[in-house]
């Protein structure tokens, strides 16, 4: 979900331009944050990626990650100012490959409020893998 509101609890605040929380009895994930709150910054909003190659899924999730990378840094941002991902995946392979490769490009202790969601196809043949994302370019 993706709320706006402009009172945070003083335990939200901060002087980052994004905030990763998690809820008190809920445990802290590496890959996926329960909430992001942005604090400034300009909003950037990334939408329907695909890998370069879907003949081998290790090579199309990868390959999303780098574009990705590429795509927030001319946006004047990074993987360290994510803050909402939603993935739509097409295959098992796919959502597993997903699962071992975010720790490679996310930082656990900053990772991206994220949604994964079983899908039977991506919108472009031959690929098990598009994804959503929020991001704050900072001031």
């Amino acid at each position: 979900m993706v709320a706006s509101g402009n009172r945070l609890a003083d335990q939200w605040k901060s002087n980052e331009p994004v905030s990763y929380i998690t809820p008190a009895g809920l445990a802290a994930s590496p890959v996926y944050s329960r909430v992001g709150v942005i604090h400034g910054g300009q909003s950037v909003y990334v939408s329907g990626m695909y890998g370069d190659t879907s003949d081998n899924a290790e090579q199309e999730v990868g390959s999303l990650f780098v574009q990705l990378r590429e795509l927030l840094k001319l946006a004047g941002t990074d993987f360290n100012h994510l803050v909402k991902a939603t993935y739509y995946v097409a295959s098992d392979g796919s959502s597993k490959l997903l699962n071992d490769l975010r720790p490679d490009f996310y930082d656990p202790k900053r990772p991206p409020a994220a949604s994964k969601a079983m899908v039977k196809a991506t919108g472009k043949k031959g690929h098990n893998l598009t994804l959503d994302m929020i991001a704050v370019a900072p001031d």
